[in-house]
């Protein structure tokens, strides 16, 4: 089988055939403005923009230095108009006035003149009369320092007496600040010294009123009784009698015993057949308002109880408790008992007067 070759370049030649680049397809349109078919014209309002910016800024910069200006101006005139009224009224008026005038002398005035002479005088009969007291106080205090160096020797001395007579040995410092103490107590003789002694006794005696109410104690109402004795407080006689009756109403108003307090039987008297205080017997009342450790309530109220109870020992009781209980509320009780229920009629706390009272009774 023959197999025939043929030329290549004498075929025919074959057409070429062109490819056209395919025509652009635009974006879809996302606003009106593409819709339409129109141009945006983004980069144009842009310049707009920024061209009225620049004119905006250089007018604004235009206004500002112009008000600038103005203000400038018109302080400038206002200064001016200042410093003309300062020459036109001011300054010709002050060089018309005198320094004289302007200030005058304090010296011109006669009546002040005589003011400040009475003045003076006045201030120097004044330190006359200051050196006059401080010469009096140093003469006082002298006078109370050689007061004290022969109190301490008259002390000495009786001391040394009578341990002499006694056979005893010299006395200690002790025993001499004791004397000391004491003999201190005796009024002076000069002006000062009488108001000192006044002071430091109504000072004493105001402080034994003071403990009697803050702290029921029955010792400092006895002192005051035992001052209203002393025929050496007869100058403040009145001041004692004063602070008395202000600790007898005070204990006429006011008592430490609440009123809802009773006897604790069982406390008091473990085992026996006592349910209250009513059940108690006057022996065991009596012990009671006599055992002085026992608080200040039980004694008080114990005293109360024993109205219930008026015999002879009782009233010795009550009335042993007035005079000798070192708490005025238990004495309080005890007279008020023997008020209900004795008949006593002494005023309140009185005990010299309650124990005249007591001893003028027909016993019974």
């Amino acid at each position: 089988m023959a197999i025939e070759i043929t030329d290549i370049h004498s075929a025919p030649p074959v057409p070429a055939v062109v490819i056209a680049d395919p025509a652009p397809v635009p974006p879809p349109a996302t606003n009106k403005v593409a819709a339409l078919g129109l141009r945006p014209a983004a980069a144009s309002s842009s310049a707009h923009l920024r061209a009225a910016n620049e004119r905006f800024s250089s007018a604004a910069l235009k206004y500002f230095l112009l008000a600038m200006a103005l203000m400038l101006a018109g302080f400038a005139t206002f200064a001016g108009m200042l410093y003309s009224f300062y020459e036109k009224e001011v300054q010709p008026y002050l060089r018309a006035v005198p320094a004289s005038a302007a200030r005058p002398e304090l010296t011109d005035d006669p009546r002040l003149q005589t003011a400040l002479e009475d003045a003076r005088k006045q201030l120097g009969q004044a330190s006359s009369q200051i050196q006059r007291l401080q010469k009096q106080v140093d003469d006082l205090r002298q006078g109370q320092s050689a007061s004290d160096e022969r109190l301490k020797a008259l002390a000495e001395k009786l001391l040394q007496a009578s341990a002499d007579a006694a056979g005893k040995p010299p006395p200690t410092a002790s025993e001499v600040a004791a004397a000391i103490q004491i003999a201190s107590v005796i009024p002076s003789q000069s002006a000062a010294g009488n108001e000192l002694w006044l002071l430091k006794e109504r000072n004493r005696l105001t402080a034994y009123a003071d403990t009697a109410i803050a702290e029921g104690s029955s010792e400092a109402l006895a002192s005051l009784w035992a001052s209203l004795r002393d025929p050496e407080m007869e100058r403040l006689r009145h001041g004692v009698q004063t602070e008395i009756i202000r600790v007898q109403n005070h204990y006429a108003r006011i008592s430490r015993l609440p009123d809802d307090f009773r006897l604790p039987v069982a406390e008091l008297f473990p085992g026996q057949a006592v349910r209250t205080e009513a059940d108690l017997q006057p022996p065991q009342l009596i012990a009671l308002l006599r055992d002085l450790k026992r608080p200040m309530f039980v004694r008080a109220r114990a005293a109360y109880v024993l109205g219930g109870h008026p015999t002879q020992a009782v009233g010795e009781a009550l009335m042993d408790a007035l005079k000798n209980d070192p708490s005025l509320d238990v004495a309080r009780e005890a007279q008020r008992t023997l008020t209900d229920f004795f008949g006593m009629t002494v005023p309140l706390l009185h005990t010299p007067a309650a124990e005249a009272w007591w001893q003028a009774r027909p016993k019974k």
